[in-house]
């Protein structure tokens, strides 16, 4: 049996280093041209979407055209039979409401809510919300939600 040595400098093979640059490409917000780009937008959307506020009136229907829309109210109007309306089973202690600002601020501390948001969130956006009503105290509280 006979052993050989191999020298290793001579054996290398050379390796270059390339250093690669992701850009990402930042785009114009898509310019909608009538109800048709409109629908197709939000039918396509993949951002959880809310309406906060005491009833889903104001936004009625809007479930049925935009993807992952969802109604968070304090008042339930539809005995849980609505699949895209949420509110929360339990009260909790709360100030007398004296304004919508009052309950969309009461729902945005409720933990079931929360819980809620942080069920449907889509990596780490929470999502976007809107409100019929807000004050200073609701921005706060929506972005304790963000992450």
């Amino acid at each position: 049996m006979s052993i050989k040595k191999v020298n290793p400098t001579k054996n290398k093979t050379a390796i270059k280093e390339t250093k690669v640059t992701v850009v990402k490409k930042i785009t114009a917000p898509a310019i909608l041209n009538g109800v048709s780009d409109i629908r197709r937008f939000f039918h396509k959307n993949e951002v959880p979407l809310y309406f906060i506020s005491a009833t889903n009136f104001n936004m009625l229907g809007a479930d049925e055209w935009i993807k992952g829309f969802k109604f968070i109210c304090h008042i339930e109007c539809f005995d849980g039979q609505h699949p895209n309306v949420f509110s929360p089973k339990e009260e909790i202690p709360h100030d007398e409401f004296t304004s919508i600002e009052d309950i969309n601020n009461y729902l945005l501390q409720h933990p079931e809510v929360q819980a809620y948001l942080n069920h449907r969130k889509k990596g780490k956006s929470a999502g976007k919300a809107m409100f019929l009503m807000f004050d200073e105290k609701t921005e706060k509280l929506a972005q304790k939600v963000r992450p």
